[in-house]
């Protein structure tokens, strides 16, 4: 399904049997689907700048909408048979290196793993934010929100017109229903508990609600569950950490409650930030967008004539997370998740 969305929104390739054998050759190749389409995507837009030629594509001519020319590139990319091809192979990141050109500041990714969104501009902040904090970049199934996405201002009754219903009739109803405590809840959507216009437009809070739903994602993946099951779905019908709670309960006999659980998330959460700063030296700045389009003012969407405020929504973030403004976790926040066996010799903020 990620090729499916990928294929059709990066590389235009509408048919629907394409699709599948897309989805079947990428397995096959070993290849992720994400990555390679965006990849590829951006190829497209150099060579249509003239950043790239047939000259430095193996005399390929790059364009979208071409299925038979997308598989083509794949097997190469997979075999590393071509120059081209092997600088796809190399990621993004380096590949924008390589190329040089302006190609670098154009190349869509976050810490190296190209990222989904289009323009992140549009899925700001929620979503976009959790693919900056993501620990292995650029990745959209760490952090779940589908609020600010249906929220688009100039169709705000379009979504989900099936159940006939308008945005904030349908998030009315979602808002009692999201499994988070109330407490909590009002600190995220106000007092009383409200979706609207003003909360997706704001920044406030936003990232006390970012990092829940990553200490969310990260549970449900220790617990090896479908994500199809609880990404979206705990923010539309309430499926959460107490469900979670109830069915390990009844599987092992373990009493894990609410608060136990969402600890779970957090540990593998924050392990995993520090994982990424003892053996790659990641903080901060590695917090940022690859494609430098992304603090340009939107164009389009929630922040439409605005840049958005990256920066001080991440040190609203770390601070939520108990994390340095560098976005280090500190020892307190270690000590109180038991990890503080993890930082041996490490220059770690108190």
């Amino acid at each position: 399904m990620t090729f499916m969305t990928a294929v059709l929104r990066n590389l235009e390739i509408q048919d629907f049997g394409d699709w599948i054998y897309f989805e079947r050759l990428m397995q096959e190749l070993g290849l992720d689907p994400a990555s390679f389409s965006v990849s590829l995507s951006w190829a497209v837009d150099l060579f249509e700048k003239g950043i790239l030629t047939e000259k430095d594509t193996d005399g390929l001519t790059l364009r979208r909408g071409d299925a038979d020319l997308v598989a083509r590139i794949a097997q190469r990319v997979a075999h590393r048979e071509g120059s081209f091809a092997g600088l796809l192979a190399d990621g993004i990141a380096e590949a924008g290196r390589k190329i040089g050109r302006g190609s670098e500041g154009m190349a869509p990714h976050v810490k190296g793993k190209p990222s989904l969104l289009k323009d992140p501009k549009i899925q700001a902040l929620i979503w976009s934010l959790g693919a900056l904090t993501s620990p292995r970049g650029g990745d959209w199934l760490r952090l779940h929100n589908v609020y600010e996405l249906a929220f688009v201002p100039e169709k705000t009754d379009n979504y989900p017109k099936f159940i006939d219903r308008t945005c904030e009739e349908l998030y009315e109803q979602t808002v009692r229903l999201v499994d988070i405590p109330e407490e909590l809840k009002k600190k995220i959507f106000g007092d009383p508990p409200k979706i609207d216009m003003v909360w997706v437009k704001s920044t406030k809070d936003k990232a006390l609600f970012a990092a829940w739903t990553e200490d969310f994602v990260s549970l449900f993946n220790s617990l090896v569950t479908c994500m199809f099951g609880a990404a979206t779905q705990f923010l539309m019908v309430g499926f959460g950490p107490t469900t979670y709670s109830e069915i390990l309960r009844k599987i092992t006999g373990w009493d894990m409650p609410y608060e136990e659980l969402m600890e779970v998330g957090e540990r593998v959460f924050n392990l995993q930030r520090l994982f990424n700063y003892r053996l790659k030296g990641w903080d901060s700045a590695q917090d940022t967008w690859g494609d430098k389009r992304a603090y340009e003012p939107a164009r389009m969407g929630i922040f439409k004539g605005n840049p958005v405020p990256w920066d001080e929504v991440l040190q609203d973030y770390y601070a939520v997370r108990g994390w340095s403004p560098r976005g280090i976790p500190t020892r307190a926040k270690l000590s109180r998740l038991k990890l503080q066996t993890m930082i041996g010799e490490l220059e770690i903020p108190d």
